[in-house]
């Protein structure tokens, strides 16, 4: 078996948005020349709307929805179908007043020269 690498099997119903409407969603529907990807929030289970604006919204709320999903993602596959060259992992760090503390780490494969993602 080979690596499931497509963002879509991580990040269901990812689009891509290019300003040079090959094809894709264009960024001229953001009436914007940048190239943008957005990820629906019904990939990322218990992420607020209200979480995601750009000036009220809570940073932290983002990433930790980022996390859980692209972990649970990994997991649900297979281990032959599993990426060897990025592996996301979660520990527990203790329990103080009704709160866990969690350690989410993502571990890359990188090139020495240029530190790029080293092939599967």
């Amino acid at each position: 078996m080979s690596a499931t690498l497509n963002p879509n099997s991580y990040l269901p119903g990812i689009k891509k948005f290019t300003s040079q409407a090959n094809g894709s969603a264009s960024a001229a529907v953001l009436a914007n020349s940048t190239d943008y990807f957005a990820i629906p929030l019904s990939a990322l289970p218990g992420l607020a709307f209200a979480d995601t604006d750009p000036t009220t919204g809570d940073i932290r709320e983002i990433i930790y929805a980022l996390e859980i999903q692209l972990l649970a993602s990994y997991t649900a596959l297979s281990a032959g179908n599993r990426p060897v060259t990025w592996v996301p992992r979660v520990t527990t760090q203790g329990f103080t007043n009704n709160t866990v503390s969690q350690i989410y780490s993502n571990t890359f494969d990188i090139t020495f020269t240029g530190e790029t993602l080293t092939p599967e």
